[in-house]
């Protein structure tokens, strides 16, 4: 089977959200028995001229890991398959505009001519097919998504007294909100530990950033390299990930897996990957997310207790198991 795969994210430099997804997915995929071909080296028209290559070098499959605009140009021309992370360009006020229209312009007809449509999580497969009811549910697989912290880049850990959010700065990553909610913390627990923000800005952020600088015990990082992440993370009292919405959650896999407590929300697929792992709130609601800041911050049993779980919650899910699915997929897929 010859796979050709959009690569163009997974070879950033720093890749983020569906690029780290695509660069696991793509490295796992060159260990299995397939042929599998890069297309990366992206221009300003890398879609009209990848349309029109693979137009010309038809490959058993082609595999668009990031983008819905190459299938929308095939139409029925190549067979392809489509990776669907997440359905927020279909939300109010949730994502930046351009990707939005792009997305919603784009992914009805991609998804009606795929010969399968892959879903990170349980959660998008049923919001995909709510939202699209003629698309054939038995060809939307769900295959998740991996840690990106393997076992040999863990770092010992040493405690940090802070909670850490990692995410580009935006209202639905709800920085906001979650600083507001570490303003109604007690003042000796302020004292005592510190909120941090890993990320770079992202939309809409500016009453992020105000909030952050204008907050005692908050500070903002700003956009943070690989290892530098990593240690952040394996110091971290605990971790807190209050998105408003996600297609997978990587992040709090990451924390899961090297045993920082989590506090997440109680929708989407976060409670999906969570599990019984995880301390879930409502991400709406400010004093909440100020009572699981400070039960967490106080209660060493519970952080034991979510440590522990949270390590073997992490264990269900791995690149290898992911890429697994997507081969074993595609070659019972009709292409």
């Amino acid at each position: 089977m010859h796979i050709m795969v959009d690569a163009r994210e997974a070879e950033k430099l720093n890749p983020t959200g569906k690029g780290v997804w695509a660069k696991n997915v793509i490295y796992e995929l060159e260990k299995r028995n397939v042929e599998l071909s890069r297309i990366g080296n992206p221009s300003s028209i890398w879609h009209l001229k990848t349309a029109k290559f693979l137009k010309n070098n038809v490959p058993d499959i082609y595999l668009s890991t990031t983008s819905f605009i190459v299938p929308y140009l095939l139409g029925k021309k190549v067979p392809y398959a489509i990776v669907v992370h997440d359905l927020i360009a279909f939300e109010k006020d949730r994502h930046d505009k351009k990707a939005k229209l792009i997305e919603r312009f784009t992914l009805k007809r991609a998804a009606r001519n795929a010969k399968i449509i892959f879903t990170v999580s349980d959660s998008t497969r049923l919001e995909f097919l709510k939202r699209f009811p003629d698309i054939d549910p038995n060809k939307v697989v769900t295959v998740y998504a991996g840690p990106t912290i393997t076992d040999l880049e863990q770092a010992e850990r040493s405690e940090g007294n802070y909670i850490l959010s990692i995410g580009t700065l935006c209202p639905r990553k709800n920085q906001l909100k979650l600083i507001e909610a570490w303003n109604l913390l007690p003042t000796d627990i302020k004292t005592n530990y510190k909120l941090i923000l890993a990320g770079g800005r992202g939309w809409d952020d500016d009453e992020i950033v105000e909030l952050a600088e204008k907050s005692d015990g908050v500070e903002w990082k700003g956009f943070v390299e690989s290892k530098e992440m990593i240690k952040l993370l394996s110091d971290a009292t605990a971790f807190a990930y209050p998105s408003l919405l996600e297609g997978f959650g990587i992040p709090i896999l990451d924390a899961m897996k090297l045993a920082i407590p989590v506090i997440t929300s109680n929708r989407s697929s976060l409670r999906e990957i969570s599990g019984n792992a995880n301390l879930l709130i409502d991400p709406e609601d400010t004093r909440n997310i100020t009572e699981a800041l400070e039960k967490v911050l106080t209660d060493p049993v519970l952080r034991k207790d979510l440590s522990e779980k949270g390590i073997e919650r992490s264990k269900c899910f791995s690149w290898e198991k992911t890429a697994d699915l997507i081969v074993e997929n595609l070659k019972m897929s009709d292409y």
